[in-house]
């Protein structure tokens, strides 16, 4: 169990530190915002891959509009909305968890960037399955012994569980 509670404190730790400094930093280096966009999606969200969709639009796809919520401009966005859905298509269209998509959008944010596509791509694909990996490897050795718990054993029981 000390293992899994190691395991939860790093992922709290790095959600944290990222945060704060995506947040804080005057000047944050780009693939720390990159970073801290996907590693804070990946963290909060629950659910299939269609639950993420559009916290990570609203984070790559940045809109300036006007007070009327018209004339807007992608000027300074990170990912266009044509290359969002355009890369959604062929996501849908292919076998595989729905996460693989941030792969493409870390691969077309990384080189708009200047960066290379891999270095965009890592950080996007580990920002965003890196928290469930760490959360389910922290939680196994907490839900083992949970399950012997008396109430959960009756409620499960009379749930069909």
């Amino acid at each position: 169990m000390v293992w899994g509670g190691l395991t939860i404190a790093v992922w709290l730790v790095v959600l944290i530190v990222t945060v704060v400094l995506g947040s804080t930093l005057p000047n944050a280096p780009l693939p720390l915002k990159w970073w801290e966009v996907f590693f804070r999606t990946g963290s909060i969200i629950y659910g299939g891959g269609q639950v993420v969709l559009p916290m990570l639009y609203t984070d790559v796809v940045q809109q300036s509009c006007d007070v009327y919520g018209q004339n807007c401009s992608e000027a300074n966005s990170w990912v266009t909305s044509e290359q969002f859905y355009a890369g959604l298509g062929v996501a849908q269209a292919m076998p595989g968890p729905l996460f693989n998509f941030s792969a493409y959008l870390g691969a077309i944010i990384a080189i708009r960037a200047g960066y290379t596509f891999v270095v965009g791509s890592l950080l996007a694909w580990f920002g965003l399955f890196g928290p469930g990996v760490l959360l389910i490897f922290g939680v196994m050795p907490f839900w083992g012994k949970f399950r012997r718990w008396s109430l959960y054993r009756r409620v499960s029981g009379s749930a069909g569980v």
